[in-house]
């Protein structure tokens, strides 16, 4: 309980959408989908692997589910609050953290042995999202993997819910179309949660 309050008041504080896995994990058992995202990266994780993980927020999935397995982590976030607390509580010495627009800045470094991008797709316009997914091909080591997810929007509520998302998908169609557009073949599929649906993508460079 004292957890969970702690939680909320530090979210409340800033409504920050990179800390709203700290609420899932408040509500553990009931909310266990936050999980998937770290099972699938490490599932793509070949061990001492270069890792880029955009979008990375306040760095947990970066100590927790990167770092054991990989000789370099760059994570990368365009909000400066967010790198602050992963400096101040997420450190490792593999991690690498940067406060960079990945849409209109560089990139720490190329070939990576795997592409992390969960719950970030979402935020960029339609033309936004391409140039990332682009980006992310040229970022790639040859036969490197790009993973990542985003929550199913209903096609009746789409741009009704979140403010903060620009471009929301209602079912792994449209999610799978969109990646195809810069990846061959991309593996979409669905996790079914009572809170929520969450929609992961996972595509190898060819």
């Amino acid at each position: 309980m004292y957890a969970s309050a702690v939680v909320w008041r530090r979210w409340r504080a800033g409504h920050h959408s990179w800390f709203d896995h700290r609420l899932d994990e408040a509500d553990w058992p009931q909310r266990i989908f936050w999980v998937e995202r770290g099972a699938l990266g490490r599932f793509h994780l070949p061990m001492g692997a270069r890792i880029l993980d955009l979008c990375c927020g306040d760095g947990y999935f970066a100590e927790s589910f990167w770092s054991p397995g990989a000789s370099l982590v760059d994570a990368v976030d365009r909000d400066q609050n967010a790198i602050s607390l992963a400096q101040a509580i997420h450190s490792k010495g593999n991690i690498r953290y940067y406060c960079r627009d990945i849409v209109r800045r560089d990139w720490p470094g190329t070939g990576y042995d795997l592409v992390c991008f969960f719950e970030a797709i979402e935020h960029l316009s339609e033309q936004d999202g391409q140039r990332v997914l682009e980006r992310i091909r040229d970022a790639l080591a040859p036969s490197g993997w790009l993973v990542g997810s985003t929550t199913a929007v209903d096609e009746a509520y789409r741009g009704q819910g979140n403010y903060e998302h620009d471009n929301e998908f209602d079912g792994v169609e449209a999610l799978a179309a969109f990646v195809g557009q810069v990846f061959v073949e991309p593996r979409v599929f669905a996790s079914y949660h009572p809170a929520r649906t969450t929609l992961y993508f996972e595509v190898q460079k060819s």
